[in-house]
């Protein structure tokens, strides 16, 4: 069989030669053997049009994909980092920022101060959750693709380097902060939600990578530790991490970022709810996703 390529504004890129027994991740090698720019992860096929069906499963042979159509149109990704990469990188930022806020004063603000019982614990805790999250994205996350775009990486950044460790170390290591009010009891409540809501994060993310075998896209229904009640209870104890860090600090950054974190974690919470239901169906043997779970918040949303 012939398979012919071309591109999005239909130049030719030249026909192959397949076997039905080829799979997607197969000819992606044979493409990339004529077109040496366009590593496998850079590329993206779709049949007949630009917006025609996606091949998207690089582990289905590719005549499951063509059916009665022998062309396929070419879509460059561009350059492409790991996600372990750009995770590493992202969480890094705070990891940089607010050690330097927080020991050398003097070269930021101009002065010093003897930091508070609140700023103490907020650089603790800010040290491990991104310390942590160092530490889950080398050994314990496993992702269902190998890459993501190199414009994410800047976009990550500047979500955890400038919102969280610039934004939110900025004023809350400053001289001048203003130390809450809070009862002994008020204090060690928030302190134990953020610390309890961490500890459930990671069960959470250790769930989810035990459901999927190393090198393989599979997904089961994660029970325990909140997913009984929402699809991504990771998300959820995320988000009452940071609600409990911003109740705690009093700090004007760490509601907007808290804000930031809800917004975006809705949205991959709504997107990761629908793959759920979609593929757990009750059908042809797949078990059946619950009806009463919500994406994030139990009983809400």
């Amino acid at each position: 069989m012939e398979v012919k390529v071309i591109s999005r504004s239909g130049k030719d890129l030249g026909s192959f030669s397949i076997t039905d027994k080829i799979k997607v991740k197969d000819f992606k090698k044979m493409f990339n053997q004529k077109h040496k720019q366009f590593y496998p992860a850079r590329q993206k096929f779709t049949v007949k049009t630009p917006t025609g069906p996606a091949v998207n499963d690089d582990d289905k042979l590719l005549v499951e994909f063509l059916q009665t159509d022998q062309l396929l149109v070419f879509r460059d990704l561009g350059t492409q980092l790991s996600w372990t990469f750009v995770y590493v990188v992202e969480y890094a930022g705070p990891l940089l920022i607010c050690p330097a806020l927080y020991y050398f004063p003097k070269l930021f603000y101009g002065t010093a101060a003897p930091k508070s019982l609140t700023q103490k614990t907020g650089f603790l805790l800010l040290m491990g959750h991104f310390l942590k999250r160092e530490l889950e994205s080398l050994f314990i996350h496993r992702f269902s693709s190998a890459t993501m775009p190199l414009k994410n990486l800047f976009i990550n950044c500047a979500y955890y380097w400038l919102l969280n460790g610039a934004f939110i170390g900025y004023f809350l290591f400053h001289p001048k902060y203003t130390e809450p009010k809070f009862s002994k009891a008020t204090f060690a409540a928030l302190l134990a939600i953020f610390l309890g809501s961490e500890g459930l994060n990671f069960l959470c993310h250790k769930t989810l990578r035990d459901l999927r075998p190393a090198g393989t896209k599979t997904r089961g229904i994660p029970k325990g530790y909140g997913f009984n009640l929402v699809s991504c209870a990771n998300y959820f104890w995320e988000v009452i991490s940071w609600a409990s860090f911003a109740g705690l600090s009093k700090c004007v950054p760490a509601y907007v970022f808290l804000a930031a974190t809800v917004f975006i974690l809705s949205n991959w919470a709504s997107m990761r709810h629908k793959k759920y239901v979609k593929e757990f169906d009750g059908k042809e043997g797949r078990p059946l996703y619950p009806k009463s779970r919500k994406a994030l918040f139990p009983f809400v949303f």
